[in-house]
């Protein structure tokens, strides 16, 4: 504290009296120095102290830094047993059987089939049905009779018309000549043919003094020959 009489002090002023006013000198504080980060304030939410967050797990627990691939815990292969594996056995192929026909089957409905020997003969194959003087034909009708050749037959029915395992059962016991006399319009006959496959017949139309024509229906399985 300094003391000063009727003028004015360094530190302060006189009293009216012209009595020295005792001054008090303030030191002043020092400049505060800038740092040279500036910290951000943190503001505590809810009454919990700023700072990191605790991580999960432990000290032990791995930190995966943000963008980057997490470390893979798959186990590493056996080095002893890598490499390619063992080549596969081929399996051995073998050709499928021949498929058989199917016996069930129709091979030909041919319909009605009309033989003509106004020449002498007319002949057709009981396997297809076509018709016509041909040296291959199985099946020939005359003036008197129907013949066949190449192995073929016939054998006549007294039922109604016949299935396969019937005609089939007959195919060793026909005969190669029927006359016309011991047919009949709707009469069957079963027959086989210069290949093997069984057949039947239904009579149509006999020959007469005018018509020298006999005609039938004709139907052959797809036996196998």
């Amino acid at each position: 504290m300094t003391w000063k009489t009727g003028q004015q002090s360094e530190s302060g002023q006189l009293a009216l009296d012209g009595s020295a006013v005792p001054m008090v000198t303030v030191a002043k504080a020092p400049e505060p120095v800038a740092s040279a980060s500036p910290v951000a304030a943190t503001t505590a939410t809810g009454g919990t102290p700023p700072g990191p967050l605790p991580t999960p797990g432990g000290r032990d627990a791995i930190t995966v830094p943000t963008g980057s691939t997490p470390p893979s815990t798959e186990p590493a292969a056996d080095e002893t047993t890598s490499g390619p594996g063992p080549e596969p056995t081929a399996t051995p192929t073998t050709d499928p059987p021949p498929v058989q026909p199917d016996p069930t089957l129709v091979r030909q409905d041919s319909g009605n089939v009309e033989l003509r020997f106004v020449t002498g003969y007319d002949s057709a194959d009981i396997d297809n049905w076509h018709a016509g003087q041909r040296t291959d034909n199985d099946l020939i009708a005359t003036e008197d009779a129907l013949l066949t050749t190449g192995g073929a037959n016939l054998v006549i029915l007294a039922q109604g018309e016949p299935d396969h395992p019937t005609c089939r059962g007959l195919r060793d016991s026909g005969t190669e000549r029927v006359p016309y006399s011991s047919l009949a319009k709707g009469t069957y006959l079963c027959a086989r043919s210069s290949d093997g496959r069984t057949a039947w017949l239904q009579i149509a139309t006999l020959p007469t003094a005018d018509r020298q024509m006999v005609a039938f229906y004709a139907f052959t399985w797809n036996d196998p020959t």
